[in-house]
């Protein structure tokens, strides 16, 4: 075979790869999509598409949608169809996914918790549904893998942020408010936690000065990491890449970061957002990177900024991220700024 046929039909196997051609035609053809506002009155769904909900956390949920101006909405079996670990079966969770995005009276989506199951259900799911409705779609931890899912699949933006059953401060019904008034410009602005006197694992850092630009991409490490290979794995080339994570030892968190690092183009990211990795850290006793250490070793080839403690993630209070939308990030400022372009 002459090497003219060779790259022939190398490009014939990248053209109908699903995951290449996944990512590809997403860059090249799809147009970026912003979710409708809502106004004080509207129903916000509550959605528990991953990990099973205790009837104290769907109160919490509820009342949270009410403290903020908002009526909630959820299947009435939601408690109920617990099985196993999850919300219910693969089909009880889908079939939940796609009648609060048909729903009219529904006018956003707020999950009430992560987990885990969503990995299980992405291929299942109706994207032109979800792309038709423009709905905001809010939550974190498993959420991570649907909020990027959607992106991929249909270029609607969605948001990174506080579960519906978390603990919802001043600062935080802020970040909420602004969200569901004017999801086109969201805030993302740093908020000092009072922990980080008594804990240095809540600091705030400047691993590496700059600035950059980019859309935003990103999530909880271990469900991005875990999207690595299927379709759903995001393109970091020319990113804002953010990462949280909770209860993971340092010695794991460098294993995600690696596979990261040596089997996709995270490499070739414009800048990276860290945010408070509560619990990572080594068993007592335990010979051991810091936590630090590892973000220091890992990037130390990646002459980019990179800002480590920001609020957002499994802490109190937490900033929403809108995955997909293009912002400025100047590691002499403690927020993000959206581009104009």
């Amino acid at each position: 075979m002459n090497r003219r046929d060779f790259k022939k039909k190398l490009a014939a196997v990248a053209m109908t790869s699903p995951i290449l051609w996944s990512n590809q035609f997403f860059e090249m053809n799809s147009e970026l999509l912003f979710p409708n506002a809502i106004a004080k009155g509207d129903t916000i769904g509550l959605l528990a598409p991953a990990g099973y909900i205790t009837s104290e956390r769907l109160q919490k949920a509820v009342n949270n949608v009410n403290l903020l101006g908002y009526k909630a909405k959820y299947l009435p079996n939601i408690v109920s169809r617990k099985t196993g670990y999850f919300a219910g079966t693969d089909e009880q969770r889908i079939d939940e996914i796609h009648q609060m995005f048909s729903d009219e009276e529904v006018r956003a989506i707020w999950c009430i918790r992560g987990g885990y199951g969503l990995t299980r259900i992405l291929e299942k799911l109706n994207y032109e549904l979800i792309k038709s409705s423009k709905k905001i779609i809010l939550g974190y931890s498993d959420i991570t893998a649907l909020l990027n899912a959607i992106f991929i699949e249909t270029g609607l933006i969605t948001y990174h942020g506080p579960v519906a059953s978390s603990t919802i401060n001043t600062y935080t019904k802020n970040c909420l408010a602004n969200l569901f008034e004017t999801p086109q410009r969201c805030n993302i602005t740093h908020h000092q936690s009072k922990q980080n006197n008594i804990d240095p694992i809540y600091e705030y850092n400047i691993l590496k000065k700059g600035s950059a630009s980019g859309q935003l991409i990103g999530g909880n490490l271990s469900i991005i990491t875990s999207l690595i290979g299927t379709r759903y794995q995001p393109n970091f080339a020319n990113k804002i890449v953010f990462l949280e994570d909770v209860d993971e030892r340092p010695y794991r968190i460098d294993r995600m970061l690696t596979q990261l690092l040596q089997s996709t183009n995270f490499s070739q990211c414009n800048a990276i957002l860290l945010g408070v990795f509560e619990g990572c850290v080594p068993k007592k006793g335990e010979e051991s990177f810091q936590l630090l250490d590892v973000f220091q070793e890992r990037f130390n080839s990646l002459h980019i900024p990179i800002i480590y403690g920001f609020s957002f993630g499994h802490i109190e209070p937490c900033c929403i991220i809108p995955i997909g939308q293009k912002y400025n990030l100047n590691t002499s400022e403690t927020y993000l700024q959206c581009s104009e372009e």
